[in-house]
């Protein structure tokens, strides 16, 4: 019964890393290229730098939103698990 649980918990992590490395490589490989494609597309550097800016603040904005109703719900591993599946499904949408 233990061996398991044990097993499964290993199995879970795993999963979680996967998801994470292949979701940071995504995010990370596209946002080498916002600035870029935004030039290309005819926004001026203004515009890049604020899409930037603002993509950064929103994601902030959100970890402090979402650890404030982690901390009071004390719900810390669907706090988590909403967050992996947010972003499992937010990063197909960059294509």
């Amino acid at each position: 019964m233990k061996k398991d649980i044990k097993k499964q918990a290993i199995i879970f992590i795993l999963f979680l890393g996967i998801i994470s490395f292949f979701s940071d490589f995504t995010h990370e490989g596209a946002r080498s290229i916002y600035g870029q494609y935004l030039n290309v597309i005819g926004a001026s550097a203004f515009i890049v730098a604020f899409t930037a800016g603002l993509g950064e603040f929103i994601g902030q904005a959100l970890r402090l939103l979402t650890g404030i109703i982690a901390d009071k719900t004390k719900k810390y591993w669907t706090m988590m698990i909403l967050g992996y599946a947010v972003n499992l499904l937010a990063i197909p949408l960059l294509a």
